[in-house]
């Protein structure tokens, strides 16, 4: 009996998908969207954090720049591996209709290490359609799922209802 209790939850620990949420934020919005996808599906969170200070005009100027001509920033090294996860949510903000220069660097780094991807992005105005659109062709993947939040709907009820779909979406393609 002991055995085959034993063996029965290793099977399903080892049938349990393990999930990565990586995100680059840089007013918060992204942040809030990433932890909550995390807490509800018991995720590990990865930030992407890039070398340049972006908090002044100029250093704003130069990632809408980045973002524009599709340069990827200089990242710092990631604290989890990709290749432990089945399944990495990919999210970022929407700068100036492109991907973030810190997101993108880490997907051209880390996509062939991806198996199954989920993607999401925040924006103020415009451009989440585009900016999915370049996540999934630089992951190389098919997204099981995505979303697009706006500002707007970040610290309201359409924030929680959003999300949920999202991660319906995610369990039901699993």
């Amino acid at each position: 009996m002991r055995i085959n209790a034993l063996s029965y939850y290793v099977a399903k620990f080892a049938a349990m998908k393990k999930v990565l949420v990586a995100y680059h934020s840089l007013t918060g919005n992204t942040e809030k969207v990433a932890r909550e996808i995390a807490k509800q599906l018991d995720a590990d969170v990865e930030v992407i954090r890039d070398y340049a200070r972006r908090k002044h005009l100029l250093a704003r100027l130069s990632a809408a720049l980045e973002a524009v001509l599709k340069i990827s920033a200089s990242i710092k090294e990631a604290e989890h591996k990709v290749a432990n996860y089945n399944l990495v949510i990919l999210g970022g903000p929407v700068w100036v209709e492109n991907m973030s220069s810190p997101l993108r660097a880490y997907i051209k780094r880390e996509a062939e290490k991806f198996d199954q991807v989920a993607l999401f992005c925040t924006e103020s105005g415009q451009g989440g359609e585009k900016v999915l659109a370049q996540a999934a062709s630089l992951s190389g993947k098919k997204p099981l799922a995505e979303m697009i939040l706006m500002e707007k709907e970040i610290r309201t009820d359409a924030m929680d209802n959003k999300i949920n779909e999202f991660i319906d979406v995610i369990q039901a393609a699993n």
